[in-house]
């Protein structure tokens, strides 16, 4: 899957309005509270059947690395 498709499903199941990029940071987007984290990771799961820990979230500093979660085997 390209980053491109990463970013638009992120955009749209966190229903996050503004433009992101892989450089957007993650405390830039009012989406990602404490609802917004357990979407993301609930997203994770469901559509790309990948476990991720709040530890692991809270890791990630922008976009572009909640991508390489998903992306990871």
């Amino acid at each position: 899957m390209k980053t491109n498709a990463y970013l638009s499903v992120i955009k749209k199941d966190l229903m996050i309005k503004k433009k992101i990029t892989e450089t957007t940071t993650i405390s830039s987007l009012a989406e990602f509270d404490s609802v917004g984290i357990l979407t993301f990771i609930s997203l994770a799961d469901k559509k790309y059947k990948k476990s991720i820990t709040g530890d692991q979230f809270l890791k990630c500093k922008n976009i572009g690395d909640l991508i390489s979660l998903l992306k990871k085997k």
